[in-house]
């Protein structure tokens, strides 16, 4: 996986190209952005405009990098995603993780702007206390995210669930959302 870099003022601007699904690409991608923390880097632009597929795995290294820039009061926006790759955060629910805009010259200015308070805190960093219903809706998420890295066909249904693939995806969710776990 070739991973552009290149620098905008105070931002790192990073543009993948391929598909960010296998477990290597996935490395490669966390290796780079670990890098740019080590070095202290605040503000980074992910650019996906040469990246097909994203996978869970993809979005997990995004996810924590994103966590870990806004604990110290930098920013990650992702920018110019496929359709497939912004549905992919869509239907995970992640979307409403990070800032996602149409074009790089528009994260470049996100990107510097004061970030929204993390999902999960009382809008100062602190932890909040998560409720039942929102740790089963986390699981969903997750399920979610797995399911479109892996593909239908290879999820484990539920004994005595439907074994069409929108029948038991219902199944799946409806469980979950009910109390039950994966």
């Amino acid at each position: 996986m070739d991973i552009l870099e290149t620098k905008v003022g105070g931002v790192v601007v990073l543009m993948p190209e391929g598909n960010l699904t296998a477990p290597s690409d996935c490395q490669a991608l966390d290796n780079k952005l670990k890098s740019l923390l080590d070095g202290k880097t605040q503000q980074i632009v992910v650019d996906g405009s040469k990246v097909g597929q994203i996978g869970s795995g993809a979005m997990r290294v995004l996810l924590r990098v994103g966590r870990a820039l806004g604990q110290g009061g930098g920013r990650l926006v992702l920018c110019a995603l496929s359709e497939r790759a912004r549905l992919a955060f869509k239907i995970s629910g992640f979307d409403n993780d990070f800032t996602i805009v149409s074009a790089q010259d528009r994260a470049l200015v996100k990107v510097q702007e004061p970030a929204p308070p993390q999902p999960g805190t009382d809008g100062k960093g602190t932890a909040a206390r998560k409720d039942p219903e929102a740790a089963r809706r986390e699981k969903l998420r997750a399920l979610a995210a797995k399911t479109l890295a892996v593909g239908l066909k290879k999820v484990a249904w539920p004994s005595g669930a439907p074994k069409a693939p929108a029948d038991g995806l219902r199944a799946l969710a409806s469980g979950l959302l009910e109390g039950g776990g994966a």
